[in-house]
C-alpha cells in the first residue's frame, strides 16, 4: 500500500510513540509524507487517525458482543474520508460525483452478491464521470488521462477488501471489473495498525483524486471554507 515515502509528519510521533521511526518523516527525507494536514488542526488529524487504529479493537468487541461489525467498519471510514476532505478545503454537494463506493454486505447476503453491488456502483459512477468531462472543456490532455481511477471499499463481516476501477472509454462496458487490491482482516490481533494504515492510505488516495479534479473543474468538486469537518456527511 506504500512504498518508501514516509506515512506522517515527523511531529505526529510524539503522539503514537509505538510506530517504527520509518513511518515518520525526517529531515534527510524530502518525501512529502502521505498523510498530512493542510487546513484542519494537528489534533483533528491525530484524532481522526487514532480513531481508524482503534477500529480493529471494536470489531473484535463486535464478536463478544455477538454483533455485525460491518456497519461500524463503513461509520469509521466515512468518518475518516470527512477529515481528510474537510482538511483539502473541499465541498462536496448532490452535483459532485463520489471517486469512491463503500458497500457493506447485509444480514445473510452472499459475499459474491456484495462484491457484485460494488462493481455495480463503480461502473455507474465511471459512466457519471464520462459524462461529465464531456461537458467540460478539453484541456488537451487525452480522455484516460483525466478520468480518475476509482476506489471501491468492500466490508464483508470483519474482512475488508479494496478494490480499483479503471474507467478507461476503450475497456469501460457491462462487464468491465473492478481490481482487486488487497485485502484485510480488522479482527486478527497483531495487525490493529498496519490494517489501519493500509485503510487511511486509500482514503488519502481518494483525498488526493478529488483535489486534482477540482484543479481541472471537472465532477463537481470545489473549495470552500467550513467550520467543521462533521458538516456534510459522504
Amino acid at each position: 500500500m506504500r512504498g518508501f515515502e514516509p506515512l506522517a509528519p515527523k511531529h505526529w510521533q510524539f503522539d503514537f510513540p509505538t510506530l517504527p521511526d520509518s513511518l515518520f518523516s525526517t529531515s534527510e527525507n524530502k518525501s512529502a509524507p502521505i498523510i498530512k494536514t493542510s487546513r484542519s488542526t494537528t489534533f483533528y488529524a491525530i484524532k481522526s487517525l487514532a480513531c481508524l487504529f482503534s477500529l480493529s479493537g471494536r470489531v473484535r468487541d463486535c464478536s463478544i458482543l455477538e454483533k455485525r461489525p460491518e456497519a461500524l467498519i463503513k461509520q469509521t471510514i466515512e468518518q475518516y474520508i470527512r477529515w481528510a476532505l474537510y482538511d483539502a478545503d473541499l465541498s462536496i454537494d448532490r452535483g459532485s460525483i463520489p471517486v469512491h463506493v463503500i458497500y457493506a454486505q447485509k444480514k445473510n447476503e452472499p459475499t459474491l452478491n456484495a462484491l457484485t453491488r460494488l462493481n455495480n456502483r463503480l461502473q455507474k459512477l465511471a459512466l457519471r464521470h464520462h459524462l461529465a468531462l464531456k461537458e467540460t472543456p478539453n484541456i488537451g490532455a487525452p480522455l484516460s488521462d483525466r478520468l480518475p481511477l476509482l476506489i471501491g471499499f468492500v466490508i464483508c463481516g470483519p474482512i475488508v477488501a479494496i478494490m480499483t476501477f479503471d474507467p478507461d472509454p476503450q475497456q469501460l462496458d457491462e462487464s468491465t471489473d473492478g481490481r482487486f487490491m488487497s485485502q484485510f482482516d480488522l479482527s486478527e490481533r497483531g495487525q490493529d495498525v498496519w490494517n489501519s494504515l493500509a485503510i487511511a492510505i486509500a482514503v488519502i488516495h481518494v483525498r488526493n483524486t478529488m483535489i486534482r479534479l477540482s484543479q481541472d473543474g471537472i465532477g463537481g468538486f470545489r473549495r470552500t471554507r467550513r467550520s467543521s469537518p462533521t458538516d456534510n456527511d459522504f
